[in-house]
Formats: C-alpha cells, sequence, structure tokens
C-alpha cells in the first residue's frame, strides 16, 4: 500500500515537471519565433539561374575562403579564364581611392599569376571611354593576350567574338575582375552563365562608385550564380545588404 502511495506521488512529481518543461520550452519557442531570421527572400534580379520563391541564407551562397582561391585555380587551370573587364581610367575616376587601390593591388596579383601558370586572359575595354589605366597597364603588356577586346555595350560577349574566342580554348569558367561590379561585370556574368560557363569573383577584384545610389555591392548574386571569394563569411555578407533584399514577414528560423 505504501509503495503504491509512493509511487502515485512520483508520477505526480514527474507530471508537474513534464508541464513545466513544456511550458518553458513553448515560452522559448514564442520568445524565437519573434527574432527575424537570416532567411529572406531573393530579389528577382538575383535570379539568374535559380527560379521560384526561395530565401537567401547562409548555406545558399556559394562563399568561398579568399586564401583557397590559388588551390582552386590551380585544380581548374586547363579550363579557365580570367576576364579584366573596363579597367579605363575614365571609370576610375569615379572609384573612390581605397577601393581603387584595393582592387589594382590584387588584380596585379592576379595578372602575375596568370603570366607564371600561363592562364589564359582576356582583357576588355569599353569603346570610346580611353585607354587602360597606367596603374595597370604596364602588366598587361606583360600578357601573352594583350590586347583588349572592345565591346560596344555593357556586356563583354555584346557584339563581341569573346564566346568564340573561350569556346576554342575549351573555357568553362571565367573568373571576373573590374568595374562596375553591378554594371558592365554583372552583365557580362549574365551572358557568361547563359552562354554555358561556370563564373567567379572576389571581393578583391571587383568594385564600383560609392555614391550610386543603389550601393548594393553584388557579392550576394555573384555568391548565388557563381562563386565569391572573400574573407567574411555569409551571415556578414547577407547583413551588409540586408536593406537591398526583399523581406517576406512570417519567415523565421528556428533553433531546433
Amino acid at each position: 500500500m505504501t509503495s503504491t502511495f509512493i509511487n502515485k506521488g512520483i508520477e505526480k512529481i514527474l507530471d508537474k515537471l513534464n508541464k513545466i518543461k513544456k511550458s518553458y520550452a513553448n515560452n522559448n519557442l514564442s520568445k524565437i519565433s519573434n527574432k527575424e531570421s537570416l532567411r529572406i527572400t531573393c530579389p528577382e534580379r538575383y535570379k539568374v539561374r535559380y527560379r521560384g520563391n526561395f530565401y537567401i541564407d547562409e548555406s545558399v551562397l556559394n562563399v568561398r575562403d579568399y586564401s583557397k582561391l590559388y588551390e582552386r585555380i590551380n585544380a581548374e587551370k586547363d579550363n579557365i579564364a580570367f576576364l579584366l573587364i573596363d579597367m579605363q581610367e575614365e571609370f576610375l575616376d569615379d572609384i573612390h581611392n581605397k577601393d581603387r587601390e584595393r582592387i589594382i593591388k590584387y588584380q596585379r596579383e592576379m595578372l602575375e599569376y596568370s603570366i607564371k601558370e600561363g592562364i589564359y586572359t582576356v582583357v576588355v575595354k569599353f569603346k570610346g571611354y580611353g585607354n587602360i589605366s597606367k596603374e595597370i597597364s604596364w602588366i598587361v603588356d606583360k600578357l601573352q593576350n594583350k590586347y583588349p577586346l572592345e565591346k560596344p555595350d555593357d556586356s563583354a560577349f555584346d557584339k563581341t567574338d569573346l564566346n568564340l574566342k573561350l569556346k576554342n580554348r575549351n573555357i568553362k569558367k571565367l573568373y571576373l575582375m573590374g568595374i562596375n561590379a553591378m554594371g558592365c561585370v554583372l552583365q557580362t556574368a549574365k551572358d557568361a552563365i547563359e552562354k554555358g560557363y561556370d563564373i567567379a569573383t572576389s571581393d578583391r577584384w571587383i568594385t564600383q562608385p560609392r555614391e550610386w545610389e543603389d550601393e548594393e555591392d553584388g557579392r550576394i548574386w555573384f555568391s548565388l550564380n557563381g562563386e565569391l571569394h572573400t574573407k567574411e563569411g555569409a551571415a556578414k555578407l547577407i547583413e551588409d545588404n540586408k536593406k537591398y533584399l526583399i523581406t517576406k514577414p512570417g519567415i523565421w528560423r528556428y533553433n531546433h
């Protein structure tokens, strides 16, 4: 009899503990669900390869550590090409000095690497906007393919023989450098994807004027539609560009 009484008492205590536990869990879930996630509806302008109503989160972005860049290039170098886009003085005049110094420094590194390793490189310039900047032209002159391809429009593929040049060399992937990130570089990247190429870039190689009305830096677009090499994590890229993305009420991230 005593044993039965004790067992019933224990059952009551356990039942109360379970209720407290469930209540605590529900309260925590309520707090979590009121915290907006970094899952953000993808704007239409990002949808090149991706289709439908999907969300940008850390797992979707194809972000690679910059320190691994050369390993990746070495593994692919028989089927890749570097594109240097619109590095002309007239365009560079609109670029902030720090941004200009950064991209020229790292572009030089890539061009030197291309010369050393024999990676096919195409220098592209916008027709009618002057010559390649002297800050980088001296190394361009050392390239095997040093004569610039002139384009009449934003995309390097538009009314040029770029696609033929790349196909003749069995190029599968393009590493894009230049300005402007959300202008000519972007239009070239879109056309490249439509023609079947993979694309990659780095936030060390591309930039645009800071005073542009839309200051979105393009890193999310490139990491959704190709590869982005950077030292920053995916979450930082999303936060930096969050005001340019379309949020959808009621989408939350739960800590399961």
